[in-house]
């Protein structure tokens, strides 16, 4: 091996270790998959495989909370049998814009196939729920020999990253679960046979041992995958000018680099619910925000559940020198002495005072499932609030609140989640064809340039929020005209307005007005107008000249 490969991948795996706050965050993630989901609670490495413990959960509010907050986003979000996304040009140009409609149109309902007939769904799910309970998540589209992409959600601690000048996740480590050296070789094999990767002596040596059980040894894999400098991206390209490189290298060789290659897009996307810059580039969540909630709540299930077991069995007062022999059964019989004074044993009555408990149990319980925005989720579904003391009313304004305060997530799960994988899904469709003839039929050559817009239930209520402004300010200006006429013409453009109502609606957007559009028939309806009124200016002069004719001087 070159001089320089070596020296590279022991560069990687130092840059892969060069993570001082990895073990903190992995010890705080691992206590909170404790109370949230016990399938999670091993993955960082806090439990071997297949261990299940559930000693210490006594109460499963966090659990049902996460459950209705995962579902509830990719529900909500990218439902699966609705348009919830649409392709859309960032031309300014309106006859740009007019010719790539029918692209993107199409190009839209192909992305919505795609990710239908893949994995995506089921993993998005998996992702949103890790990242509910630690605020980070990495989501992998990698490529599968099965359909044209297959998701992986990599779990929370087998992943590391490096941020960009902007805040992106852009250079991303992955950390392999242990892999034999058969299945190692069998994943390079294609590109072995083709010279562009070479295993370490280590694995070969474990692949060429007599004994079969040798290739069962396990191995953990790095890969790698950052932009390279100076790549413009363009498609087709030789992989040492692909927009990303990848590189695989083995923990357990730290001289080999198993496998150089160039990517067209970054494979693994990192998503952080809430961020803060100062939790080192990890993010926030409803599961980190609740934790100390979640804890008291546990605890106290798990005293009262004490409590009332001393209430059905109490404990029992006894004569200090007396021997009986006690019962606990169902109808069994205790023994005493009737000779002996006072020698017949007595409950120990324990105070419990049930209000109380219920109440400091249901505020603990509202607190989880308000961290989770679980009355935003359930409004959105259309459940049965008759059950409930509050009024529908008193639900739909909670739902606005929650909504608020949900709004910052449902950015940041667009902006550095969804985006990025329709760009991904996008060029990789581009890469096999799959809009070729819609590009033919439209006579373009790229349409790169596109933005995504949302259109389910939780995007249309974030931008309903801007909405519902404009509706109350309207509303205000009808009242306000009976006393200061002409007061809401001046104070809005209320023809734009009307079209911010448009957009952040359920209107199809072919049938919305651009801005250009809109000026153009304003300066055709001031031009009527103009006319008209030349027209009657006319008109009245005609009459005064007919009227003067007729008086006698």
């Amino acid at each position: 091996m070159p001089q320089e490969d070596s020296s590279r991948a022991v560069a990687i795996l130092a840059d892969f270790n060069d993570f001082p706050e990895m073990e903190k965050w992995k010890s705080y993630a691992n206590n909170i998959a404790i109370y949230g989901e016990e399938r999670k609670s091993g993955q960082t490495g806090g439990r071997t495989s297949g261990q299940i413990d559930s000693t210490r959960i006594f109460d499963t509010t966090f659990r049902d909370a996460l459950e209705i907050f995962s579902a509830g986003i990719v529900s909500d979000l990218t439902p699966q049998n609705e348009r919830w996304l649409e392709l859309e040009s960032q031309s300014f140009d309106p006859e740009v814009v007019e010719n790539e409609r029918h692209f993107y149109n199409g190009a839209s309902d192909r992305i919505r196939t795609r990710i239908g007939q893949s994995n995506f769904y089921r993993a998005f799910h998996e992702a949103v729920h890790s990242g509910g309970m630690f605020g980070t998540f990495c989501l992998a589209m990698m490529p599968s020999k099965k359909r044209a992409f297959n998701f992986v959600e990599i779990p929370f601690g087998k992943f590391r990253f490096r941020e960009d000048e902007d805040g992106y996740a852009t250079t991303v480590f992955h950390e392999w679960d242990e892999k034999t050296a058969e299945q190692i070789f069998a994943y390079f094999r294609d590109d072995i046979e083709e010279g562009k990767a070479e295993l370490p002596e280590v694995i070969m040596d474990a692949m060429k041992a007599e004994h079969p059980s040798a290739r069962n040894k396990k191995f953990t894999i790095i890969h790698m995958v950052k932009p390279r400098v100076g790549s413009e991206g363009n498609i087709p390209a030789a992989p040492e000018n692909r927009p990303f490189e990848s590189v695989y290298v083995c923990k357990e060789s730290s001289s080999t680099i198993l496998d150089n290659d160039g990517l067209y897009y970054q494979p693994y996307i990192v998503t952080r619910m809430l961020k803060s810059r100062h939790d080192a580039g990890f993010g926030r969540s409803p599961g980190t925000q609740s934790y100390p909630t979640v804890r008291v709540l546990n605890r106290a299930i798990r005293d009262i559940s004490v409590a009332v077991e001393k209430g059905v069995r109490p404990p029992m007062l006894v004569p200090k020198d007396s021997s009986y022999r006690k019962d606990d059964r169902a109808g069994g019989e205790i023994m005493f002495d009737p000779h002996t004074p006072n020698g017949v044993p007595q409950p120990y009555l324990v105070p419990f005072d049930i209000q109380s408990v219920n109440w400091f149990i249901s505020r603990l319980e509202g607190q989880i499932r308000n961290a989770f925005f679980n009355g935003m989720f359930k409004f959105f579904t259309q459940q049965d609030v008759a059950t409930t003391e509050k009024t529908a009313f008193e639900v739909q304004m909670q739902a606005e609140e929650q909504l608020k305060l949900f709004t910052p997530i449902f950015q940041n799960i667009v902006d550095e989640c969804l985006n990025q994988i329709i760009e991904n899904v996008f060029i990789q469709m581009s890469l096999v064809g799959d809009f070729d003839d819609l590009l033919e039929a439209s006579n373009l050559e790229d349409l790169s340039n596109f933005s995504v817009v949302y259109n389910s239930r939780i995007a249309l209520a974030v931008k309903s929020q801007r909405t519902q402004g404009l509706v109350r300010v309207a509303q205000a200006a009808q009242v306000i005209e009976a006393f200061v006429p002409g007061a809401g013409a001046r104070s809005l453009d209320w023809e734009r307005g009307l079209k911010e109502i448009a957009i952040n609606s359920t209107v199809p957007a072919e049938i919305v007005n651009d801005d250009a559009t809109i000026d153009q028939l304003k300066q055709r309806d001031e031009q009527i107008a103009m006319l008209s009124q030349e027209l009657q200016q006319l008109q009245m002069a005609g009459q005064a000249v007919s009227q003067m004719g007729g008086v006698s001087l």
